[in-house]
């Protein structure tokens, strides 16, 4: 984004220097980046925040430096004139910097409160990547209870996680076309991917397309694509038809019609695609990719290109790390995109429309002479934000038209030449036309995917799954046993739902609080790491491990990474769908309304999660500590009783293997723990008393609260009287 003549609009516009800010730099913690604060004079908590989210860059995070806190140093002037805080993070890494984006907007915001205090207001803002950030990053503080104001997008690769199969069609058409030419190859599991140490060090700003040939010459990339297509070459030196012929052949296949910007799709197809794949903190080696099923419009080229098939688990987690929903709750959003960039192409503002209400959702073409990358001009730039801050004030909803006269209205002497090109008669165009779809058949997660999971290689361990309300979101809780020696263990995360799958970042474990002495103060909690679940239905996938699904688990190193099989052990009965009849019948008991995570409030901390299935018995886990505040679990089930009668359900409390290699399903013990009873009051409350045999638990009662909802619970009635 590199607005022209701002500047002096803008000094001429507002006729006041900004007040003195505040500048305050530090480190995030947990390795998250580095940030940097502007206060303007007087800034008090309740006022106006920005956060500004850059571009993509191939800068390792520590060599970054502190982070602009706007696009611009006139921008900058202009947001504190106009009273804002502005804030901005460096990202946790390099290239498509999406992984531990939650966390890091959720540390900055926490710096931000921690140095000036809670904002009353806050919009988000970005270009290119940090469009996209942006986006997400709306999504993040809305589901922590923070509503964001307005997301100001500006050419966002709003499709995620599809933005990569562009890449990979480039690299691949690449070697189709130019077979004599192979561009730098990796290990033999991805020949196409280049090795990890082989990324240079010295990759910048890989937006600035004027310096892809320095780039693209390391290593003598630049040569082998000169020598194929022409590329780089001196205009003194005239090109050969099968040049020209292969140049012209690539670039149809890809929609591309600019020399720089096929340069510059090929850098990204080589390294920051491979970045992507092969970084550690990223896809680790994996392929989230495929093409298999792809037709490119040329015979030829259909039956040489090379074939490659995705790890389907990478899929999962590059879309849950990537794709935006949509879930902004009552954000406006605007965003603006350019005709002619081919970088990151128009196409993808036309899938916001079906992610964002209308009312709250305005978007615009800018029309090009010439191709360039989120190149706006200063009015535009401009325009489009007071038009953000006026839909906010005044609820005047913008569009093209209005954008378009607003911009062509400001005085010659304080618009200058910038461009103002609005085109209210254009709309971008699916972005199927410019991203080949991939002809996969996934499973879609929903409902069904509710339910008690297991590998039957593990026995004695488990996964409880809740697509919740709405299903873009799943509580994954993993119980188990630990590496080191102790009893038991649980561990918990709030998962993104995918197309086939469902993605925790942040996967937690607590421990401190004592059973019978519960206080939550004592609570320690600990991130723990990455878990990864991919779902293919009722029934295993042909070709894969035998299974309805895989989970795949980065820990700290006494767990280590590693994958388990995914058999299912229950249904819940919202989740009993047609598919599955064999299974389980189609009818949910009308007892499947109580499923779900109940807590009492007094005792946050802990919990109780409920599932009924359809078969007529429900499972009950209870995530607990035991009398010296270590995790415990409690694990029973029972026959459903009739309806308003009260749950009594048997506990046991099993231990006796351990994580990782060492675990022996044969030496797990399930000793029981006591009994449950259970009283619902009516759908969103119930009571609990519980009778226990194990020495030093003692039985105790408490009031429950439903927590959660799994997707498609039946209706609920009240149940009060009913004991």
């Amino acid at each position: 984004m590199r607005p022209t003549h701002l500047l002096l609009l803008l000094l001429l516009l507002f006729a006041t220097l900004p007040a003195t800010a505040q500048q305050i730099d530090g480190s995030l913690p947990d390795r998250l980046g580095l940030y940097r604060i502007d206060l303007p004079s007087g800034w008090q908590s309740g006022g106006r925040l920005i956060i500004y989210n850059h571009g993509l860059t191939m800068q390792q995070p520590e060599q970054s430096g502190y982070p602009s806190t706007a696009p611009s140093g006139a921008a900058r002037d202009y947001w504190l004139a106009q009273g804002y805080a502005l804030a901005a993070a460096s990202y946790p890494s390099r290239g498509w910097a999406l992984f531990e984006l939650e966390a890091m907007q959720r540390a900055l915001l926490a710096e931000f409160r921690r140095f000036a205090g809670t904002p009353g207001e806050v919009l988000l803002v970005g270009g290119s990547l940090g469009g996209l950030v942006s986006l997400r990053s709306a999504e993040t503080l809305h589901a922590d209870g923070v509503e964001v104001a307005g997301v100001y997008a500006l050419c966002a690769p709003v499709a995620g996680a599809r933005t990569w199969d562009s890449a990979i069609d480039t690299r691949l058409l690449y070697d189709a076309v130019c077979p004599a030419y192979p561009l730098p190859t990796g290990s033999a599991h991805l020949p196409w991917v280049v090795d990890y140490d082989a990324i240079p060090d010295t990759i910048d700003d890989i937006e600035d397309l004027d310096d892809l040939e320095t780039l693209l010459s390391i290593g003598s990339t630049a040569n082998l694509i000169r020598k194929c297509t022409g590329l780089f070459q001196s205009s003194r030196i005239p090109l050969t038809s099968t040049q020209r012929e292969r140049r012209d052949r690539l670039k149809a296949l890809l929609g591309i019609s600019s020399d720089t910007f096929l340069e510059a799709n090929l850098a990204y197809s080589i390294y920051v695609l491979a970045d992507l794949i092969q970084a550690p903190e990223k896809l680790d080696r994996r392929n989230p990719l495929d093409n298999r099923q792809v037709g490119y419009g040329d015979p030829e080229i259909d039956a040489t290109v090379l074939r490659v098939a995705r790890d389907p688990l990478a899929a999962v987690a590059l879309r849950g790390q990537s794709d935006f929903h949509g879930e902004i709750g009552n954000a406006r959003v605007l965003a603006l995109h350019t005709t002619r960039d081919e970088l990151v192409v128009p196409e993808h503002l036309s899938l916001l429309a079906g992610r964002v209400p209308a009312e709250r959702l305005a978007t615009a073409l800018v029309a090009e002479d010439q191709p360039a990358h989120c190149r706006f001009s200063g009015a535009e730039f401009v325009t489009g934000f007071e038009a953000l801050r006026r839909w906010i004030d005044d609820d005047q909803r913008p569009d093209a038209a209005d954008l378009k006269t607003r911009c062509e209205a400001l005085p010659a002497e304080l618009r200058g030449v910038d461009r103002c090109g609005f085109a209210a008669e254009l709309a971008p165009a699916s972005i199927d036309s410019r991203i080949r779809p991939r002809e996969l058949a996934l499973h879609p997660v929903g409902s069904l995917e509710t339910g008690a999971w297991y590998d039957p290689d593990t026995d004695g361990e488990g996964a409880i799954v809740e697509v919740l309300d709405g299903g873009t979101r799943a509580v994954v809780a993993w119980y188990s046993y630990p590496p080191d020696g102790g009893e038991q263990t649980w561990i918990i995360g709030l998962g993104r739902v995918t197309e086939d799958g469902i993605h925790v970042e942040t996967a937690r474990q607590y421990r401190g609080a004592r059973f019978g002495a519960f206080d939550p103060a004592e609570l320690e909690e600990q991130v723990w790491g990455e878990l990864t679940l991919w779902f293919t239905g009722c029934n295993a996938e042909a070709g894969t491990a035998a299974g309805e699904g895989r989970l795949r688990y980065a820990g700290p190193p006494a767990y280590g990474s590693g994958e388990r099989r995914l058999a299912r052990l229950s249904f819940n009965g919202a989740g009993a769908q047609s598919a599955c009849q064999a299974a389980a019948p189609g009818q949910a008991p009308s007892q499947a309304r109580f499923s779900g995570n109940w807590y009492e409030p007094a005792s946050s901390g802990q919990g109780l999660q409920i599932q009924v299935d359809p078969r007529g018995f429900v499972i009950a886990i209870w995530y607990t500590f035991d009398p010296t505040g270590a995790p415990a679990w409690l694990l029973g089930s029972a026959p459903l009783p009739a309806d308003g009668e009260p749950w009594i359900i048997p506990m046991l409390r099993p231990r006796g293997t351990q994580w990782g290699d060492a675990f022996d399903p044969a030496a797990v013990e399930r000793p029981a723990w006591g009994e449950l009873r259970l009283q619902f009051t009516d759908c969103n409350n119930a009571e609990l008393s519980w009778d226990t045999i194990e020495p030093a638990w003692p039985d105790g009662a408490m009031s429950l609260l439903r927590l959660t909802t799994p997707a498609g619970t039946p209706g609920c009635g009240s149940l009060a009287g009913a004991r």
